[in-house]
């Protein structure tokens, strides 16, 4: 069988990788593992151990799925003149296109021919050569273009013919050359500074190409849009030049409806795009960000919604009055919104946790009030005031139940989501934290995790912006801390009870030791890889007991073991 063309020329096209060349044969790809050869114009591929002809070539690379559509391959790039490989002299050009730069000088031309197909050609040594590769793309009738005035409508067609037509009544007009879905953004480019009327096809392939015109330009924040209107009288896969048909050359008519369309409202796809700053991935990257800051280091951002959820009589009063400590301490001013709380109570906790009375600490006792705390809208109006008045770092709410709307739906997702949202929209646009104290759910009931452990709807965990969940340490007033959220490392603290609130520890596990694991602990850290000999006799303990606690110890995961002894991690 006759190849269709050159090999060769087909590995060119497709931009292969060549290895090596010989007279008869090119080796393709890292290792050459590709063979073309050239006197048969055939190839074999010794990896996958297939080969074939040139059609068969483009299928094993991926650009056609059958014989047919590689043909159409070799055709539109301008290597053979038909599907089927025909003489020249089977059909005879039909029309031809000329395709300029700038400056009005030939660039590429195209040519549909009697038969129906096109074929591309390149303007190179003063003569027109099949194939486009490495061409420049410049719309149809670029100088032309260039030579309009600019506040002249410009109208982009899927086709020269429909161009040439408009150029007839004077209009200012344009396309791409390969048809539909072939326009480029080297062409929009081109187009900066006009207005821009697409004028789709009446198809499916015409409809897509308008969409992919559109988008292009809109990358480039070109100002256009589609036609749709002139499709409604057209017939299936009608054009620009079938409306002029049927509309008597009526350019005037057709002017007029895309500067009527041209004002209409932008589509809903841009009301509410236009309502966010979008941001793509490099700009987002080069922004100058603040750092994130904290009012209680690693557990409390300084801007957003908080939640701190434990059991009951778990002493989170405790620990939102030993948070708030620490905030007034870096001179943050905090209001406390007790709710179950009067005055006289209020007054033993704050003494027992301060030894002095804080300044910077504003408190509203709930139960020593004539009015009940706001709830719902109003207490959103509540919160603002606050947020205005009294100027807080932080507002902590105990418990966020007194603020809430009163509902037998507090389990339903959607009302915890728009509740706590409004919570923390509040504190976003106030700049503040918003720390509110919520219940952890009864033992009875089942938990897996500290988040499943809050009291109500996952709407809760999905809307709070950082969680904060006490849990009890068995036999002890201590309390184990989780922290999760967006903004905060998941971690796990320990709260060790002193007796009028809370001492905060970074690490949870080795706050939880015993007096003699400490003390182990702490002389692994002091001699690295220490024997278990050598503790026993630091300590003066036997050497079981050593034993069981060097074990405690790797099991937290606090030690390990060498062949030279133990080493903290």
């Amino acid at each position: 069988m006759i190849a269709p063309c050159k090999i060769t020329a087909a590995a060119e096209l497709l931009d292969l990788k060549i290895f090596s060349k010989s007279p008869s044969e090119w080796r393709i790809g890292n290792k050459g593992s590709l063979s073309l050869d050239l006197n048969k114009d055939c190839f074999y591929d010794h990896e996958h151990s297939k080969g074939g002809g040139v059609f068969d070539l483009i299928q094993h690379l991926g650009r056609a799925s059958n014989a047919q559509e590689a043909a159409q391959f070799l055709e539109d790039n301008g290597l053979i003149e038909n599907k089927r490989c025909a003489s020249p002299k089977s059909k005879k050009p039909l029309r031809e296109h000329i395709y300029v730069d700038g400056s009005g000088k030939n660039v590429r031309k195209s040519v549909k021919y009697t038969d129906g197909s096109w074929k591309q050609f390149r303007w190179t040594e003063e003569s027109w050569k099949p194939g486009v590769k490495g061409v420049p793309n410049p719309p149809y009738g670029l100088y032309r273009l260039l030579n309009d005035p600019e506040d002249y409508l410009c109208f982009i067609f899927e086709g020269e013919k429909d161009v040439e037509r408009a150029w007839k009544f004077g209009l200012s007009a344009t396309c791409n050359s390969g048809g539909a879905n072939n326009w480029k953004t080297e062409q929009s480019e081109w187009l900066k500074d006009r207005k821009i009327c697409i004028v789709p096809d009446n198809d499916e392939a015409g409809k897509k190409h308008a969409k992919s015109v559109e988008h292009s330009l809109k990358k480039l924040e070109i100002d256009c849009f589609i036609l749709w209107e002139y499709t409604s009288d057209l017939p299936e896969k009608g054009d620009f030049s079938d409306w002029m048909d049927l509309n008597n050359n009526d350019y005037e008519g057709f002017l007029s409806l895309a500067e009527q369309a041209a004002k209409r409202p932008a589509k809903s796809a841009t009301q509410f795009l236009n309502k966010f700053n979008i941001l793509d991935a490099a700009a987002l990257a080069s922004m100058q960000l603040p750092p994130l800051k904290f009012l209680c280091d690693k557990i409390l951002p300084s801007t957003g919604l908080a939640m701190l959820a434990g059991p009951p009589k778990a002493g989170k009063s405790w620990q939102v009055l030993c948070m708030a400590k620490d905030m007034l301490k870096a001179g943050k001013p905090v209001f406390y919104i007790a709710a179950e709380d009067n005055n006289r109570r209020l007054q033993e906790r704050i003494n027992s946790v301060f030894i002095t009375p804080p300044e910077g600490l504003i408190c509203h006792a709930g139960l020593s009030q004539d009015e009940a705390i706001p709830r719902g809208k109003n207490a959103l109006v509540y919160l603002q005031e606050i947020a205005t008045k009294y100027l807080p770092s932080c507002i902590i709410i105990d418990t966020v139940e007194c603020v809430l709307n009163p509902s037998q739906n507090s389990k339903n997702y959607d009302v915890s989501v728009t509740e706590y949202a409004a919570l923390r929209k509040l504190a976003a646009e106030e700049q503040i934290a918003m720390l509110v104290v919520h219940h952890t759910k009864k033992k009875t009931e089942v938990s897996q995790s500290p988040l499943e452990q809050i009291l109500g709807s996952t709407g809760i965990t999905a809307t709070v912006e950082t969680i904060l969940v006490m849990e009890n340490v068995i036999g002890k007033k201590d309390r184990k801390l989780h922290v999760t959220g967006k903004d905060v490392e998941q971690n796990e603290f320990y709260l060790a009870w002193n007796g009028a609130g809370y001492d905060f520890c970074e690490d949870a596990e080795v706050a939880g030791l015993g007096s003699v694991q400490l003390e182990v602990y702490e002389l692994i850290k002091q001699y690295p890889r220490c024997s278990q000999g050598k503790l026993v006799k630091m300590i003066g303990k036997d050497q079981g007991q050593i034993s069981k606690i060097l074990y405690a110890l790797q099991d937290k995961d606090l030690i390990m073991k060498l062949e030279q002894g133990y080493v903290a991690k």
